[in-house]
C-alpha cells in the first residue's frame, strides 16, 4: 500500500492502492499498519479519484493530526475491515461524491477526530461495526431520501440506484 508522515500540501490524483497486505492476511494480521493507505501528521492533502478495492485491512486510513483533508469522487471498496478510519486527528475532512460500499467493518469510522463533513457520498451494504463517534465533535451529514445510518442498508445514499461495482 500507500504510507505518508509529516507531509504539506500533497496532492493525490488518479491514485489505487487495492489487493494490499495478503501477507499479513496469512497470519490474520489484518489491523494495524495494513491495508490500502495509511497517513499520519499529513496538514493539508487533496485525494482526487483515489481507490483502495479488495485490501486485506483497511482502505483509508487517517491516524493522528491529520488536517485540511478533502477526499473527492474516491471509491472505496470491499475491504477487510472498513473503507475509511479517521483517528485523532484535528480536521477538517471533506469527504464528498465518493462511493463507500461492501467494506466488512464499517464504511466510514471516526474516533476522536474533528470536523468530518460528509456530503454527495454513496455509502452503502457496509459491516455492522459503523461509528461515527467524538464526544464534542461536528461531524456534519447531508442525507438524501434515505435515513438509514448503520449497518447493511444504506448510509448516507443520494443515488438509490448505484451499485458496488467500480
Amino acid at each position: 500500500g500507500i504510507d505518508g508522515f509529516r507531509i504539506k500540501d500533497l496532492t493525490m490524483e488518479d491514485v489505487e492502492a487495492s489487493s494490499n497486505n495478503w501477507r499479513g492476511g496469512w497470519g490474520q494480521f489484518v489491523t494495524w499498519e495494513t491495508g490500502g493507505s495509511k497517513f499520519l501528521f499529513v496538514h493539508g492533502a487533496v485525494f482526487k479519484n483515489y481507490k483502495a478495492v479488495s485490501n486485506l485491512g483497511r482502505g483509508i486510513w487517517f491516524d493522528t493530526d491529520n488536517l485540511d483533508i478533502t477526499l473527492d469522487q474516491a471509491y472505496l471498496a470491499h475491504n477487510l475491515v472498513n473503507g475509511m478510519l479517521l483517528e485523532a486527528n484535528m480536521g477538517p475532512f471533506t469527504i464528498t461524491n465518493s462511493r463507500i460500499c461492501g467494506n466488512n467493518q464499517g464504511g466510514v469510522v471516526t474516533n476522536q477526530s474533528e470536523s468530518v463533513a460528509l456530503t454527495g457520498n454513496v455509502i452503502f451494504d457496509n459491516g455492522p461495526d459503523c461509528r461515527l463517534r467524538r464526544i464534542g465533535a461536528s461531524i456534519r451529514h447531508k442525507l438524501g431520501n434515505r435515513r438509514e445510518i448503520c449497518g447493511r442498508r444504506a448510509e448516507m445514499v443520494f443515488f438509490s440506484k448505484h451499485n458496488c461495482r467500480g
